[in-house]
Parts: C-alpha cells; structure tokens; sequence
C-alpha cells in the first residue's frame, strides 16, 4: 500500500507517516519543508505538481492521510483577517485540493483499487483495542 500523508515532515503528520510505515504502507509526504515533496496544499497548481511527482515515482496512491494543518493565535478581535484567511486556506481548501487531486487518477481505476481519503491515520495510528 502507498499513502500521501500530507503535513508529514512534523507532529501529527509525522506520527502518523511513522506508524504507516511500521505498518508496512510506502509512505510519501507532501509538507512545505521537510518532506519527501515539497507543497503548499493551499496553492492549486502546488498540489497538482506534487501529484505529478507522486504518480511519476509511486504511481496512483492507495491512501491519502491529511494532516497537514496551521492555526492562527490571538484574541478574534486582535487577530488579523490574514491569518484567518490562511487557516481556512490550508485547513478547509487545501484538504480538499488534495482529496480532489488524488481522487482525479483513483476514478480510473476501479472502486476498490480507489485511495481512500477517510481518517486512514485513526485506524493505524491509534488502532481500537481487542
């Protein structure tokens, strides 16, 4: 199995790409600094180009682990709309650049060789017990 974990080069991304390979899935990750491919999943045309770069190294991925996240600080009234702006850009926006840039070549293929971009992360990360 082939994963994106995007946001994987630190935190919850990284914990999560740490537990994917211990599972035995080939792990990419997409992350301004520090990943495997550099991307700003809020930017279009970054996100197109990571994929380019997944497909041409690992071909259609299995799964897609978003994680990739920011926050903004401050008080709402002291806290600038810049900052708002970006937290919405890349939490909400580039979540769903991503899903719908890795569900583009998936829908060539089958429904069940599809990636799954549900919360793959909670299952291997933080498998249920029993």
């Amino acid at each position: 199995m082939t994963a994106i974990v995007t946001g994987g080069a630190s935190g919850i991304g990284s914990s999560a790409a740490d537990r994917l390979r211990s599972a035995g899935h080939h792990v990419i990750t997409w992350d301004l600094r520090g990943g495997d491919i550099a991307c700003d999943i809020s930017d279009p045309d970054a996100v197109s180009a990571a994929l380019e770069q997944t497909l041409a190294s690992v071909g259609v991925p299995d799964r897609l682990v978003a994680c990739a996240g920011v926050g903004a600080s401050g008080t709402l009234i002291a806290q600038d709309p810049g900052d708002w702006k970006r937290v919405i850009d890349v939490n909400l926006t580039g979540t769903w650049l991503t899903m719908r840039a890795v569900a583009h070549p998936s829908s060539l293929y089958p429904a069940s060789a599809a990636p799954s971009p549900t919360a793959t992360w909670a299952l291997i990360a933080f498998p249920r017990p029993g």
